[in-house]
Protein backbone atom coordinates (compact mmCIF):
# COMPACT_ATOMS: atom_id res chain seq x y z
CA UNK A 1 0.00 0.00 0.00
CA UNK A 2 1.80 3.43 -0.87
CA UNK A 3 1.07 6.62 1.35
CA UNK A 4 -1.48 9.03 0.96
CA UNK A 5 -4.90 7.01 1.22
CA UNK A 6 -7.53 7.78 3.07
CA UNK A 7 -10.74 5.72 4.85
CA UNK A 8 -13.87 6.54 6.56
CA UNK A 9 -16.12 4.96 8.35
CA UNK A 10 -19.91 6.06 9.48
CA UNK A 11 -21.16 3.99 12.90
CA UNK A 12 -25.09 3.81 12.28
CA UNK A 13 -27.18 3.64 15.74
CA UNK A 14 -27.24 0.15 15.41
CA UNK A 15 -23.71 -0.58 14.94
CA UNK A 16 -23.84 -0.85 11.42
CA UNK A 17 -20.29 0.30 9.84
CA UNK A 18 -20.27 2.01 6.65
CA UNK A 19 -16.90 1.34 5.21
CA UNK A 20 -15.28 3.93 2.58
CA UNK A 21 -11.51 3.60 1.64
CA UNK A 22 -9.63 4.86 -1.31
CA UNK A 23 -5.47 4.00 -1.55
CA UNK A 24 -3.08 2.96 -4.04
CA UNK A 25 -1.41 -0.24 -4.15
CA UNK A 26 2.20 -0.83 -5.88
CA UNK A 27 2.34 -4.46 -7.59
CA UNK A 28 4.84 -5.86 -10.06
CA UNK A 29 2.90 -4.63 -13.07
CA UNK A 30 2.34 -1.27 -12.14
CA UNK A 31 -0.14 1.32 -9.80
CA UNK A 32 -3.42 -0.03 -8.83
CA UNK A 33 -6.16 2.73 -7.20
CA UNK A 34 -8.50 1.23 -5.29
CA UNK A 35 -11.71 2.44 -4.14
CA UNK A 36 -13.19 -0.25 -1.83
CA UNK A 37 -17.16 0.75 -0.16
CA UNK A 38 -18.81 -1.37 2.55
CA UNK A 39 -20.32 -2.67 5.65
CA UNK A 40 -18.66 -4.23 8.60
CA UNK A 41 -20.80 -5.62 11.88
CA UNK A 42 -19.94 -7.03 15.39
CA UNK A 43 -22.06 -8.84 17.59
CA UNK A 44 -23.86 -6.42 19.48
CA UNK A 45 -22.13 -6.72 22.81
CA UNK A 46 -19.05 -5.31 21.62
CA UNK A 47 -21.59 -1.88 20.24
CA UNK A 48 -20.39 0.48 22.78
CA UNK A 49 -16.74 -0.22 22.11
CA UNK A 50 -17.19 0.94 18.54
CA UNK A 51 -17.94 4.24 19.85
CA UNK A 52 -14.18 4.77 21.65
CA UNK A 53 -11.04 5.30 20.00
CA UNK A 54 -9.59 2.06 20.97
CA UNK A 55 -9.64 -1.13 18.13
CA UNK A 56 -8.47 -3.58 20.73
CA UNK A 57 -11.38 -5.07 21.54
CA UNK A 58 -11.06 -6.55 17.99
CA UNK A 59 -9.04 -9.71 18.96
CA UNK A 60 -11.48 -10.22 21.81
CA UNK A 61 -14.08 -10.89 19.00
CA UNK A 62 -14.16 -14.39 16.98
CA UNK A 63 -13.18 -13.15 13.40
CA UNK A 64 -16.48 -15.11 12.16
CA UNK A 65 -18.50 -13.10 14.11
CA UNK A 66 -17.68 -10.49 11.77
CA UNK A 67 -19.21 -9.61 8.86
CA UNK A 68 -16.96 -7.35 6.89
CA UNK A 69 -17.57 -7.12 3.13
CA UNK A 70 -16.72 -4.88 0.54
CA UNK A 71 -16.90 -3.61 -3.52
CA UNK A 72 -13.90 -2.40 -5.13
CA UNK A 73 -13.13 -0.94 -7.82
CA UNK A 74 -9.72 0.11 -9.78
CA UNK A 75 -7.77 1.86 -11.71
CA UNK A 76 -5.02 1.17 -13.38
CA UNK A 77 -1.63 2.74 -15.26
CA UNK A 78 -0.78 -0.58 -17.40
CA UNK A 79 -2.63 -2.74 -19.92
CA UNK A 80 -1.46 -5.68 -18.15
CA UNK A 81 -3.50 -4.61 -15.17
CA UNK A 82 -6.51 -3.78 -16.86
CA UNK A 83 -8.56 -6.97 -16.88
CA UNK A 84 -9.80 -5.35 -13.09
CA UNK A 85 -11.43 -3.10 -14.61
CA UNK A 86 -13.65 -5.12 -16.26
CA UNK A 87 -14.47 -7.50 -14.19
CA UNK A 88 -16.50 -7.49 -10.47
CA UNK A 89 -14.70 -8.13 -7.09
CA UNK A 90 -15.68 -8.55 -3.76
CA UNK A 91 -13.70 -8.64 -1.00
CA UNK A 92 -13.99 -10.34 2.57
CA UNK A 93 -12.71 -7.97 5.39
CA UNK A 94 -10.68 -8.94 8.63
CA UNK A 95 -10.07 -5.92 11.86
CA UNK A 96 -7.25 -6.39 13.47
CA UNK A 97 -6.06 -3.99 16.17
CA UNK A 98 -3.01 -3.33 13.85
CA UNK A 99 -5.35 -2.68 10.50
CA UNK A 100 -7.47 -4.39 8.17
CA UNK A 101 -6.76 -7.62 6.04
CA UNK A 102 -8.57 -7.72 2.92
CA UNK A 103 -9.27 -11.03 0.63
CA UNK A 104 -10.54 -10.23 -2.84
CA UNK A 105 -12.38 -12.22 -4.74
CA UNK A 106 -13.25 -11.97 -8.36
CA UNK A 107 -16.73 -12.25 -9.19
CA UNK A 108 -17.21 -15.51 -12.42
Amino acid sequence: VLPGGVDSQIIDPDGTCRLSARYALQVAEGTVYVENNGIRRVPAQYHDQLFADDMRFFSDIPPEAIYFRTVPSFEVDTPALSWLTTSLFICAGGRTQDGVMLDFYQVG
